[in-house]
C-alpha cells in the first residue's frame, strides 16, 4: 500500500506537470505575466469556498505570514523562471533551479527533524538524478552569469516555497487557508509587476478553458502537496512533488509530438524507481 504522503506528492507532481504543460500553450496566446495573473486569480474563489465547506477556522498570524512568504516565494521563482528561460540556456537554468529547489527543503527538512530512512535517501538521490535527466537540454550546455544567477534565484524562490508551506501548515493545522493567503501574495505582487512595468494585463479574451486548467492544477498541486507533507516530511513531499518535469515531458510528448531522448527515458525511469523506495516499509 502506497503511504498517503508519497500519494499525495505523486498527486502534486501530476497537478503541477499538468499545469505547466498547460501554462505553456497558455503563454501563446497571453503575455507569461497575464498568465500568471490569471492562473492565480483563478483558484482563490474556489479555494475561498472550499474554506467554507470544510468549515477551517482561521488561523494565527504566522501561520498567515509563512503562507505569504510561500506566495512571495513561488511568484519569484516563475518571475526568474520565465527570464531566465528566455536565454539560449534555457536546459541548464530549468535544471539548476529545480535541483536547488527540491535540495533546500530537502537540507531544511533534516535540519528540523525528519527522519530520513536509508532507502528514503537512495530514492531523494535517484530523484534528483531524475530531475536533471528530464530537464537536461540535447544541445546548448553553456550558461552565463545572468543565466546561472536567475536560475539559482529562482531555485532559492521555489525551496523557498516548500519550506515556508510547510511552516504555515504545521503552525495552522489547515489547509485552505494557507492556499488563500499564498494565493494573494502572488497575486497582489503579479498585479503590481503588471503596472510598474506598464505591461497590458490579462483580459476577458485571454480567459478560457485551458486557463481555468491552468489555475486550478496548480492549486490542485499545491493542496496535494500540503497534505504530503502533513502525513510524512517536509523532505519526501518536496522530493515528490518535485517529479512535476517528468509529467511536463510526457505530455508534451504525447500531445506535442516532442521526442524522449534517451536521458529522457532514463530520467522518467529513476524518478518512477526513487518514488518506490519511498514507498518500502
Amino acid at each position: 500500500m502506497i503511504p498517503a504522503g508519497v500519494g499525495f506528492g505523486v498527486g502534486a507532481a501530476i497537478s503541477w506537470g499538468s499545469g505547466d504543460y498547460g501554462g505553456g500553450l497558455a503563454s501563446r496566446r497571453a503575455t507569461p505575466l497575464a498568465t500568471v495573473v490569471l492562473s492565480q486569480a483563478i483558484g482563490l474563489p474556489v479555494a475561498a469556498a472550499m474554506i467554507l465547506l470544510a468549515g477551517e477556522r482561521i488561523p494565527g498570524a504566522a501561520s498567515l505570514a509563512w503562507a505569504m512568504i510561500g506566495g512571495a516565494s513561488g511568484f519569484v521563482t516563475l518571475v526568474c523562471l520565465y527570464r531566465g528561460l528566455a536565454t539560449r540556456a534555457m536546459g541548464p537554468v530549468s535544471a539548476i533551479a529545480t535541483i536547488v529547489g527540491v535540495g533546500l527543503p530537502v537540507m531544511a527538512g533534516v535540519l528540523t527533524g525528519d527522519r530520513l530512512r536509508p532507502q528514503d535517501m537512495a530514492g531523494i538521490a535517484l530523484a534528483l538524478i531524475a530531475i536533471f535527466l528530464v530537464t537536461r537540454p540535447t544541445g546548448n550546455l553553456r550558461i552565463d552569469r545572468n543565466g546561472l544567477a536567475l536560475a539559482l534565484v529562482a531555485g532559492m524562490g521555489s525551496g523557498g516555497f516548500f519550506i515556508a508551506m510547510g511552516q504555515s501548515a504545521d503552525a495552522a493545522g489547515e489547509t485552505w487557508w494557507p492556499l488563500v493567503a499564498s494565493r494573494l501574495a502572488s497575486l497582489g505582487l503579479a498585479v503590481l509587476m503588471t503596472v510598474v512595468l506598464r505591461q497590458s494585463g490579462p483580459t476577458f479574451r485571454s480567459l478560457s478553458p485551458l486557463m481555468a486548467f491552468v489555475g486550478l492544477a496548480d492549486m490542485l498541486g499545491t493542496v496535494c502537496f500540503l497534505l504530503a507533507q502533513s502525513q510524512g516530511s517536509l523532505s519526501l513531499a518536496a522530493v515528490t512533488s518535485s517529479q512535476y518535469p517528468v509529467v511536463t515531458t510526457l505530455l508534451a510528448h504525447a500531445f506535442l509530438g516532442q521526442r524522449l531522448e534517451r536521458a529522457h527515458v532514463a530520467g522518467i525511469g529513476l524518478a518512477l524507481l526513487g518514488i518506490a523506495l519511498f514507498t518500502v516499509s
